[in-house]
């Protein structure tokens, strides 16, 4: 795993207190209370939004080339990248580019409120991607914004906090391997 939060993380005994059954819901509680403790440290939002992607990185990894996520060889853009927040492969070729917004559970993204077109624009024109993956904690991307996403043979697709919940809750093996991941990397302070 390569994601700054993984020297970021400070706590993560505390951050990866879960219980069985309700790990993603724990664990976003958590990432939020971590986040609001040393606000002089890191920026309470962008605190939440790395440790959140860094869980999407995990699943990622975890579960490379995983049929139904239809990618391989994730990697984290860097911070400053617009609309992306990673890419990897399509499993039949062709690049498929992630975005990832933590939001309340029953949030729906729009354009105006989560500045999310920028995803779409960026996926397919600068990093010529197959498919779009937005993975949020929140319910769903407004339908029109999918409908007008949609064309030319890209995709845009949604894993949202039930679907999430389907790959973690209930996982222990996935927790006890993301967060010894989290924990090797802040103690030794290398994110490579």
């Amino acid at each position: 795993m390569k994601h700054r939060f993984l020297s970021q993380c400070y706590d993560p005994e505390t951050l990866f207190s879960v219980r069985t059954g309700s790990e993603l819901t724990d664990f976003i509680k958590n990432l939020k209370k971590q986040s609001e403790e040393h606000p002089d440290r890191w920026e309470p939002a962008t605190y939440q939004g790395d440790g959140f992607e860094s869980l999407v990185e995990a699943i990622l990894v975890r579960w490379d080339s995983h049929r139904s996520l239809d990618m391989t060889g994730y990697e984290p853009t860097e911070p400053e990248a617009i609309g992306v927040d990673g890419v990897g492969k399509c499993l039949l070729g062709g690049n498929h580019t992630v975005q990832a917004k933590m939001r309340l559970k029953d949030w729906v993204l729009t354009e105006g409120k989560d500045h999310i077109g920028m995803a779409p624009a960026s996926s397919f024109t600068r990093y010529k991607a197959k498919k779009l993956t937005i993975w949020t904690t929140g319910q769903a991307v407004h339908r029109n914004l999918l409908a007008e996403w949609n064309y030319n043979q890209e995709l845009t697709k949604v894993m949202n906090q039930k679907d999430i919940e389907k790959l973690v809750n209930y996982n222990p093996p996935f927790w006890k391997w993301y967060k010894s991941e989290v924990e090797a990397k802040c103690l030794s302070g290398q994110t490579s």
